[in-house]
């Protein structure tokens, strides 16, 4: 041990004494492979990890970060240690500025780290990057009008939703501490819709955002708002037609339950006059037919 430890000191010291970035990063990726999974070994993790903090290229340390905290054990002695260095891999993850990139590596640490209590306050920190739900020295909050335009529409494919809010918010666990950020990233969805301009896509969304809810009373407050606006979208389309499609929708997916019958009765009140207007002009048409025979 005592010569590895010896061996691995030389190297570092060779790091720092060269000049060459490519030398250097070769160097430290094989003392991280060479470190030794043992709690004797925390000093030796700690000096690289000191040496890839101080590493000034963000890319060069992001990616050296990345692979350290994988070769870090997830063991009780260990612990302090790896999460200093994930709350650094987080940290750096966050600073990517490729937008589909950033959110996969933050998606890959939050997934990546023990799913254990005392990395819960991590995993949520995470995750609220990933939803752009905090804001960093690196980004700004999402906007109500960013996150509206990556809400669901009609010809949407579900790989698309992957890294939205909703997608995002969707691979979250529906327990703990996490159900508070879920409906924190459901409830700013619901207030995105209100962006959107045409009722329709208004009330898809919507539509979907309940669809989407666990059926539980934990988020019942969240899918009654998320109801009662799809229907305010769907009663003020232009097109009767699409209303009425739109109607139908809200209706086939809409419990039917007691708590839930003055929206029920609002429905389909809404819904029997298109069939009532449409039945009159049918009507008309017919008398118009017979009018038209008896004058010809």
């Amino acid at each position: 041990m005592l010569e590895l430890e010896n061996h691995i000191k030389h190297t570092i010291d060779a790091l720092h004494n060269s000049s060459d970035s490519k030398e250097k990063m070769d160097i430290l990726f094989r003392v991280i492979k060479e470190l030794p999974k043992t709690s004797e070994a925390i000093p030796l993790f700690q000096l690289t990890f000191d040496v890839i903090n101080k590493l000034e290229n963000p890319e060069e340390k992001r990616n050296v970060l990345f692979d350290f905290l994988k070769e870090i054990p997830a063991v009780k002695d260990f612990l302090p240690l790896y999460s200093k260095a994930a709350e650094s891999a987080i940290e750096a993850a966050d600073g990517i500025t490729e937008p589909i990139n950033r959110k996969t590596k933050l998606l890959r640490i939050s997934k990546e780290l023990p799913q254990t209590e005392e990395f819960t306050k991590l995993r949520i920190y995470a995750m609220r990057l990933l939803l752009d739900l905090a804001e960093t020295p690196h980004r700004k909050k999402a906007s109500l009008d960013q996150i509206a335009w990556e809400l669901p529409k009609s010809s949407d494919i579900a790989f698309y939703r992957r890294y939205t809010l909703l997608g995002i918010a969707s691979e979250l666990p529906k327990t703990g501490e996490f159900i508070n950020l879920y409906k924190e990233a459901i409830q700013l969805a619901i207030d995105a819709v209100g962006v959107i301009k045409e009722p329709y896509y208004r009330e898809y969304a919507l539509l979907y955002i309940a669809k989407e809810l666990p059926k539980t009373e934990e988020y019942l407050s969240l899918y009654k708002q998320a109801m009662a606006e799809a229907f305010k979208a769907a009663s003020i389309i232009h097109d009767q037609f699409a209303r009425e499609h739109a109607l139908i929708d809200i209706l086939q997916e809409i419990p039917k339950t007691a708590e839930f019958f003055p929206l029920l009765q609002q429905i389909i009140k809404q819904a029997l006059e298109f069939y009532t207007v449409k039945k009159r002009f049918e009507y008309i048409e017919i008398i118009g037919r017979f009018d038209c025979h008896g004058s010809c």
